[in-house]
């Protein structure tokens, strides 16, 4: 299976790649110092081999700017559970949801349906 047909079948494919600029693993090997010119113009380019694409070459900011968007900011991820949990324990909401849940008919739960006696074995 070709490396394009790998890559089609993951998460990467050649229309994720399609705005870059394209250059052959041989074109870097030889011209690193264009390709590096072209990588911090346009922040990124990709590396073909045989006219598939390989790999991408991207610049520290594109990376640092990658890096940011994939990290989760965990304080503000804390601060907004604290501002649901606090907003899910006002009055008004813990009895609207005790009454969607069917519980407020005079503060005792639904019967459970009756069980069957078990069956026995002969």
């Amino acid at each position: 299976m070709s490396r394009l047909r790998e890559l089609e079948n993951s998460e990467v494919s050649r229309a994720a790649v399609s705005g870059l600029e394209p250059f052959s693993s041989t074109a870097l090997a030889t011209g690193v110092s264009a390709i590096s010119r072209e990588v911090l113009q346009r922040g990124a380019v990709v590396i073909t081999k045989h006219e598939e694409p390989v790999m991408v070459l991207m610049s520290i900011e594109r990376y640092a700017q990658l890096e940011r968007a994939a990290a989760p900011d965990l304080r503000a991820l804390s601060r907004q559970f604290e501002d649901l949990y606090r907003r899910m324990q006002a009055p008004d909401v813990v009895e609207k949801t005790v009454a969607a849940l069917e519980l407020g008919g005079g503060g005792t739960p639904p019967t459970p349906p009756a069980r069957r006696p078990a069956r026995r074995r002969r």
